[in-house]
This record gives structure tokens, sequence and C-alpha cells, in this order.
């Protein structure tokens, strides 16, 4: 008897921050930025953003939008981000959000 599971993780790359679309997200309240965004300044972007890679070959965020939010106002121009290529159900995108 297997107690093998698989498990997409997706790939990791690195995208225009301007092809990535955010969408209708489930969080509403993005809260204070300010420290979130010292910390970035500081220890760099430790985890990726979670996209969507789309037919048209743009993106759509999955999570990290308050990341996402100070990285694009602080124009930096492409980003670390893991690409989940599969289709997702609702229900997927809402987890890995």
């Amino acid at each position: 008897m297997s107690n093998e599971c698989t498990i997409n993780v997706g790939s990791v790359a690195m995208v225009s921050i301007d092809s990535i679309s955010v969408g209708e997200r489930a969080r509403k309240e993005m809260g204070n930025l300010n420290d979130m965004e010292l910390s970035l300044k500081e220890s760099g972007l430790i985890t990726p953003l979670a996209v969507k890679l789309n037919a048209d070959g743009s993106y759509q965020l999955l999570a990290g939008e308050r990341r996402f939010r100070i990285l694009q106002k602080n124009q930096v121009p492409v980003v670390p981000v893991r690409v989940y290529e599969d289709e997702l159900s609702e229900f997927e995108m809402l987890v890995i959000e």
C-alpha cells in the first residue's frame, strides 16, 4: 500500500510585474503596509508571489497581494513568482491565496 501523494507546487520564474493582474480577491483589507515595506527593503522578498499562468501568457495573482502592491509602488520591474500552469478550481485558488 502506497502513501504517496502528488502535490503540484508550480515552478519558480522571474516575470514582469506588468504581466500580473490582481482580479477578484478574498482579502479586501490590506492593512498597514508600511512595516512590510520596510521589511522588504531591509530583507528583500523571501517568498515569491504565487500566480496562475493564463492562456495569453499573462499571469493572475493567486497569493501575495500585499507584497505585490509594495513591489508595484516601488516600481520593481521584475519579480520572482511561483507559477501554477495546471487548471485550478476556484477552491484550489482560494486555498493558495
